[in-house]
C-alpha cells in the first residue's frame, strides 16, 4: 500500500510540474528588464549601440504581450522610473549605458542566445528558459524529498508557492 501511494504521489508530482512548466511557457511575466537582456543577446552579435537598441526594441514590441509593452516603453505611467524607460527608447546610447547591468549573469544571457538560435524569439526566449529552469527545480526537489523520506505531496504545493510561480514565469536569471 505505501509503495503505491509512493507511486501515485509522483505520478501527481510530475504531472503538475508539467502542467505548470507549459503554463509558463505560455505565461511569462516580462517585466521592465526584458529589452535590457534580450539587448544583452543581441549585443553577443552586434556592436552598434543604435542597431542593439532598434533590435532589441522591435523585438519588445513585435514579440511581448501588448499589455506589457506601455510599461516596458515607458508610456503608461509618468512617474520618474517610466521618464527613465522612455528615455532609453529615445537614445540609444542611454539604453547601451544600461547593457553592463543586466549582463552580469552572462550564463543567464547564453542560455537565451542559444535558445533562441534554436529558432525562438528574443523575447520568446525568456519564457523559455524560464520554464525550463523552473522543471530543473521541480526536479531537484522531488529528488531531494525523495533521498530524505519526505512528502512528495508536501512537495506539490512548493510548487504551487508564489515564489516558484515567480520563479517559473520571472524575467531574470534568478530561476537558472
Amino acid at each position: 500500500v505505501y509503495f503505491h501511494i509512493m507511486k501515485a504521489s509522483g505520478v501527481v508530482y510530475f504531472a503538475l510540474s508539467f502542467l505548470l512548466f507549459f503554463h509558463f511557457l505560455r505565461v511569462n511575466n516580462y517585466s521592465t528588464d526584458t529589452v535590457e537582456f534580450v539587448g544583452n543577446v543581441v549585443a553577443l552579435h552586434v556592436s552598434d549601440p543604435v542597431a542593439i537598441r532598434d533590435v532589441a526594441y522591435r523585438a519588445v514590441t513585435t514579440e511581448a504581450p501588448a499589455i506589457v509593452v506601455p510599461h516596458i516603453l515607458g508610456t503608461d505611467l509618468s512617474t520618474e522610473e517610466a521618464a527613465v524607460r522612455r528615455a532609453k527608447h529615445a537614445d540609444p546610447y542611454r539604453f547601451a549605458q544600461f547593457l553592463p547591468y543586466f549582463s552580469v549573469k552572462p550564463l543567464y544571457i547564453e542560455a537565451l542566445n542559444l535558445v533562441h538560435k534554436a529558432g525562438v524569439g528574443l523575447v520568446r526566449s525568456i519564457a523559455v528558459v524560464s520554464a525550463v529552469s523552473f522543471a530543473g527545480i521541480a526536479v531537484l526537489i522531488y529528488c531531494w524529498v525523495v533521498k530524505l523520506g519526505g512528502s512528495v505531496w508536501a512537495a506539490c504545493l512548493v510548487l504551487l508557492t508564489a515564489e516558484m510561480y515567480g520563479l517559473g514565469q520571472g524575467t531574470g536569471p534568478d530561476a537558472l
